[in-house]
C-alpha cells in the first residue's frame, strides 16, 4: 500500500492546537507518568502526522514529547504506524 501523502498547509488554528498539546505534554507527562504505570494516549484527530510544508502534525508531537522526561524508561509505544511516524520526525529535526 503507498504512503498516504500530505496534500494540505497546516491552518493557524491547528499551529495553535499543537502549541497547546506541547506545552501540556510537558507539564503533565512527568506528573501522569510518575503516579501510573502506563499511559495511553489517544488522538482521536489526528491526521497522518506531517503537513505539506514539513511541519510535524499532533502525533509526531507526541512522540516527540515521550523521551524527553524522567520516567522515559516507563513508556512504551505501541501503534501501526509508530515506527514510520518515527522516522518521519527524525528526518524533520
Amino acid at each position: 500500500m503507498p504512503e498516504q501523502e500530505v496534500v494540505w498547509e497546516i491552518d493557524p488554528h491547528t499551529r495553535a492546537k499543537h502549541r497547546i498539546l506541547e506545552r501540556y505534554l510537558q507539564a503533565w507527562l512527568p506528573i501522569m507518568s510518575s503516579r501510573n504505570e502506563r499511559l495511553v494516549i489517544v488522538d482521536g484527530f489526528a491526521g497522518p502526522g506531517i503537513y505539506k510544508g514539513g511541519e510535524p502534525g499532533s502525533p509526531i508531537i507526541e512522540l516527540k514529547a515521550f523521551p524527553g522526561h524522567d520516567y522515559k524508561d516507563r513508556i512504551t509505544l505501541s501503534s501501526s504506524t509508530c515506527s514510520s511516524m518515527t522516522t518521519a520526525a527524525g528526518s524533520r529535526n
